[in-house]
């Protein structure tokens, strides 16, 4: 018959990953062209590492499938024409802690290193792009975990400090920015990744135009080079808080009460669906200084009568905004409608009477 035997092994601490086991039967008769080593099996054993990776942003752990971190888009860069704070924004950063911690016990262990991935993902559901398309360049990021910080560029990052505190500062660009932490024990031996984080760079409460008393630009001709249709880097650019949504209804249904035989006012640009830098050079980068928060409208000014421009002004004034002819003679010259004046006095005089729009 058959005789099986039972043994136990223990590995020696930091040992981990695929490991093999020989196992050799030593008869004590042996026939002579009997070998030794037909005797000898080898058994493979998978041993799990006993130490997590755990991560922390703002003092919360990551929960275990992944966490997401509202954080709005960091503030605007002051120019040599305006200061322009963005409503509600910060330049306070995430602070993100890394870890390793025993499984069992919960114990915090020393030595680990850690390898850190910057993901900028694109439409993937769940994750959001922002908005943004297909552009030049990798997207804004940076995590100061050095004197000089890294940013995005697709490649893994060291830092082999134990609870390495890092600073994470929302980018002016809107969207999702997935973090993917791996590392490494005290004996070199990986570890499951952590839970992956997600820092949601939005600005929050922006919603569609509801375009009912004005059209659209993309709506006019949707195969226009500024339209997805036309291949433009942008989507659902047509977004405002709500406060602006019914303003700009009231100038349109104001501006066709007046001039009946007009064409009624072509909105061409708003902002982005969840807000942030408008890049419409698809550089992540400014010329679009404003159109970040839902505060501010393109209107086509091609399409307005020089001879309701006047009043088509006092409309805009009478209903809190304050317009401004941007880019006048050129093939894109247009009415900008600014529905917060950011803290400058110049955007204030836009509007000449009395009429005063939100602070």
């Amino acid at each position: 018959g058959v005789e099986f035997k039972t043994f136990q092994t223990t590995f020696a601490p930091g040992v981990s990953g695929l490991q093999t086991i020989l196992l050799a039967v030593n008869p004590q008769r042996v026939f002579q062209e009997t070998t030794y080593f037909d005797n000898i099996v080898g058994i493979q054993v998978l041993v799990e590492n006993p130490l997590k990776l755990v991560a922390y942003v703002n003092g919360s752990q990551v929960a275990d499938g992944g966490s997401v971190f509202q954080a709005p888009p960091s503030d605007f860069v002051t120019n040599s024409s305006f200061d322009i704070p963005l409503v509600g924004g910060s330049q306070t950063p995430q602070s993100v802690q890394l870890g390793c911690v025993n499984k069992i016990t919960g114990e915090a262990v020393s030595g680990c290193q850690f390898q850190i991935q910057p993901l900028a993902l694109g439409t993937a559901d769940p994750y959001s792009n922002g908005g943004h398309g297909d552009h030049d360049g990798p997207r804004p990021f940076i995590l100061s975990g050095t004197e000089s910080g890294f940013k995005y560029d697709g490649a893994i990052h060291s830092v082999d400090n134990d609870g390495q505190n890092l600073q994470y500062w929302p980018s002016i660009v809107a969207g999702d920015v997935v973090v993917k932490i791996s590392g490494f024990d005290p004996q070199g031996n990986p570890i499951d990744d952590a839970p992956p984080i997600t820092f949601r760079v939005q600005v929050p409460n922006l919603s569609p135009l509801s375009g009912d008393s004005y059209t659209f630009k993309c709506t006019l001709d949707p195969n226009n080079s500024g339209c997805p249709g036309g291949g433009y880097e942008h989507e659902s650019f047509y977004n405002v808080i709500s406060s602006v949504n019914g303003q700009m209804s009231s100038i349109g249904v104001a501006y066709d009460a007046k001039f009946p035989n007009a064409p009624s006012l072509i909105v061409n640009d708003a902002s982005l669906g969840w807000g942030g830098l408008y890049d419409f050079t698809n550089s992540w980068a400014p010329p679009h200084k404003y159109h970040r928060q839902g505060t501010d409208i393109d209107v086509n000014s091609k399409t307005v009568p020089d001879d309701n421009s006047d009043k088509l002004e006092d409309i805009v004034c009478k209903n809190g905004g304050f317009p401004k002819l941007e880019q006048e003679g050129t093939a894109n010259e247009h009415y900008h409608l600014y529905f917060y004046v950011y803290g400058s006095t110049k955007i204030s005089t836009f509007c000449p009477g009395p009429e005063v729009g939100p602070q």
